[in-house]
């Protein structure tokens, strides 16, 4: 998901710092060497040709930004369901520690990307995103920053459902 949302979002000017603790992945998108359909890696190519795109194993570089996407694939356990442990300590432990009120002093919410690999026709664009904020502020924050990258944003009540639901196109929710 990294990569497409980068390449869409730098082809749309949207400056990004790309921060990856894998060197050997950072370059891999440097070179564009990264599983994407033709269009993301146009895309790609010319966000990373403006000085707008930047790319680091330097996590302090997240102090320069205005919002943080964190891009992780959703493990499953036993029974092929999402686990959504991980996010959960991610949302609440360090936050929680820093002193940060969640929906108040920080926005965090969940916007699984709905991919089909190889399909042409299955672009940013033009599938609907589900957003779980972890309240409604932190929900209507991220469909606000997801907006430009997809055909429709809706908000759900919370990550849990944002992962287990399918979208379905349609009319945005007003939420």
């Amino acid at each position: 998901m990294a990569a497409r949302v980068s390449a869409e979002w730098g082809f749309r000017g949207v400056r990004l710092i790309g921060i990856d603790s894998s060197p050997g992945r950072l370059r891999d998108i440097a070179r564009g060497a990264v599983d994407l359909l033709p269009l993301h890696h146009a895309q790609l190519a010319c966000a990373s040709a403006g000085d707008g795109f930047r790319l680091t194993s330097d996590a302090t570089a997240v102090r320069a930004a205005d919002a943080v996407v964190i891009c992780v694939p959703t493990p499953v356990d036993a029974r092929r369901e999402p686990d959504l442990t991980a996010f959960r300590r991610l949302r609440l432990g360090p936050l929680r520690a820093r002193g940060l009120t969640v929906d108040e002093d920080v926005y965090v919410a969940f916007a699984p990307e709905r991919i089909d690999p190889g399909n042409e026709d299955h672009t940013l664009e033009r599938t609907p995103r589900l957003v779980g904020g972890a309240g409604p502020h932190s929900g209507r924050a991220a469909a606000a920053l997801l907006a430009p990258t997809a055909s429709v944003v809706r908000t759900v009540p919370d990550p849990e459902t944002a992962e287990m639901a399918k979208p379905r196109g349609g009319p945005a929710s007003p939420h």
